[in-house]
């Protein structure tokens, strides 16, 4: 069993058809998407935007799920970043959280298929950029809540750049992110195939 955060539906919508999910028919807490996907069943569920809702779908999953302990897990979403190209990805090697002064460090045990870099999370929509890292919402309430059901090497976070100083998140549209996501879902599957070798 695989399990996906996504913040967004819009986030969601590819990795649901390239893993051939399925809506679950249960009224639940949060959507989710389920499906076998070549011999292993994956588990997507919108969180919804920030650290707290991101924590709380992940604790929801674990839950719901029989609590299957040493499973992969991936947080995939749109980040900013103060100049990189819109549309790159990366995959976290280090999370913090300014608000609790916390941080974190995925631990890479494969040959990462993009670049890795450091992911900040805040509370609002990053608009300074003031270190050179990537910026979201949610990745420190992710990965602090996952980590307390796998292990530090199952757990990853892919990030697709979608804004920048100059190209501000006020522009963003549900078409546009999920295009982004559409356009590095190799790289998706590839931490996802590897994630599964590890557990």
């Amino acid at each position: 069993m695989t399990f996906l955060v996504v913040a967004l539906q819009s986030e969601a919508q590819p990795l649901v058809r390239r893993f051939g999910l399925s809506a679950c028919d249960r009224t639940e807490p949060f959507r989710l998407y389920q499906g076998d996907w070549q011999g292993g069943e994956v588990t997507l569920v919108v969180s919804g935007i920030g650290r707290v809702a991101s924590a709380a779908a992940s604790a929801y999953l674990f839950g719901r799920a029989g609590q299957p302990r040493e499973r992969p897990w991936i947080n995939i979403g749109i980040a900013g970043h103060r100049e990189e190209e819109v549309g790159r990805a990366y995959l976290a090697h280090k999370i913090s959280e300014p608000a609790s002064a916390s941080s974190w460090y995925p631990r890479l045990v494969f040959d990462p298929p993009v670049p890795t870099a450091e992911v900040i999370t805040v509370d609002t929509p990053e608009e300074t950029f003031a270190e050179p890292a990537l910026y979201d919402m949610e990745a420190a309430g992710f990965f602090a809540t996952a980590s307390r059901f796998s292990r530090v090497e199952l757990i990853h976070v892919l990030k697709v750049i979608s804004d920048t100083r100059e190209s501000p998140v006020e522009r963003l549209t549900p078409a546009i992110v999920s295009g982004l996501i559409e356009q590095r879902l190799d790289a998706a599957t590839e931490v996802l195939v590897e994630a599964r070798k590890l557990s």
